[in-house]
């Protein structure tokens, strides 16, 4: 993570063995990343296996989150989950969420902006030992399809 950067985590959805989402706050942007749990064939490859190893740990990872009442815990988690997507972020994120402003907001923005700010989907693929970010339509995340 970035130290510049002001995160907010505002929500979290998780099905155990189905998927998850994160719907967080970065520098001002609402995003919401879906992850969603891997189907392999009965003879899959290793690279594959990978792949649904990593997805499937940020699924229980963010399955212990939300049932955990010990706020440390959740704060270890969240970290390990939030470090992950952010690392796959650096060239999605960083154009639709721009470095640190300053918290005053335009007198121009209405109270429903305000309260319902616009949040951009993404879901998160793994590659190769590592995740990358892709943007969807949000119809297409996981709190929408579940």
């Amino acid at each position: 993570m970035d130290m510049q950067d002001d995160i907010v985590v505002f929500k979290l959805n998780a099905v155990d063995g189905d998927g998850a989402d994160v719907i967080f706050d970065i520098n001002g942007q609402r995003l919401a990343v879906s992850i969603f749990l891997s189907y392999l064939p009965k003879h899959s490859s290793r690279f594959l296996e990978k792949q649904q190893l990593l997805r499937d740990n940020i699924i229980n990872l963010t399955s212990r989150a939300v049932s955990t009442a010990d706020d440390g815990e959740f704060e270890r988690i969240m970290d390990d989950v939030l470090g992950i997507i952010l690392d796959a972020r650096k060239a999605v994120f960083s154009k639709v969420a721009l470095p640190k402003r300053p918290l005053s907001r335009p007198s121009h923005q209405d109270l429903h902006s305000f309260l319902y700010p616009q949040t951009l989907s993404f879901r998160l693929e793994a590659t190769s030992h590592r995740a990358t970010i892709i943007l969807i339509d949000p119809k297409d995340s996981f709190l929408y399809l579940s």
